[in-house]
């Protein structure tokens, strides 16, 4: 399933309060998005939310097929 933001995802997940239900973190994706890779990692982490990172690179919107 794909989320748009870590913030909607982890509100997703501890909403379903099941441990072992957590996110995945898709470095290119979350840096198309705008999002600080880095800031989304401690945010997941904090809540022990964080299950995978995910590193590709991506080319600025672009994601190679």
């Amino acid at each position: 399933m794909s989320i748009g933001s870590v913030g909607k995802a982890l509100s997703i997940c501890l909403e379903l309060g099941m441990e072992n239900v957590g996110v995945v973190i898709d470095f290119g994706h979350a840096l198309m998005s705008r999002e600080n890779p880095g800031e989304s990692v401690a945010y997941l982490a904090r809540h022990r939310k964080l299950f995978n990172v995910h590193f590709n690179d991506a080319y600025g919107e672009w994601d190679e097929p």
